[in-house]
């Protein structure tokens, strides 16, 4: 595995925990969770689709979200 491989492995490990770092019961913008520094932004969507399936988060109005 290459070095540029090998980084792009670790943020993907890591974009659970760095979308869901921003986020409680107060809702957040999308935009502020996809500005996280290090985050691929096309990562951020799936993350936030699993965690709805889950039951443990809710969409509100302004594309904003919030934990359950």
């Amino acid at each position: 595995m290459t070095h540029p491989e090998r980084s792009a492995r670790i943020r993907l490990i890591r974009t659970p925990h760095v979308v869901t770092s921003p986020l409680g019961p107060p809702p957040v913008a999308i935009d502020e969770i996809v500005r996280q520094p290090g985050l691929p932004a096309a990562s951020v969507q799936p993350v936030l689709l699993e965690l709805e399936r889950s039951g443990r988060l809710s969409r509100h109005m302004g594309a904003r979200v919030a934990l359950l």
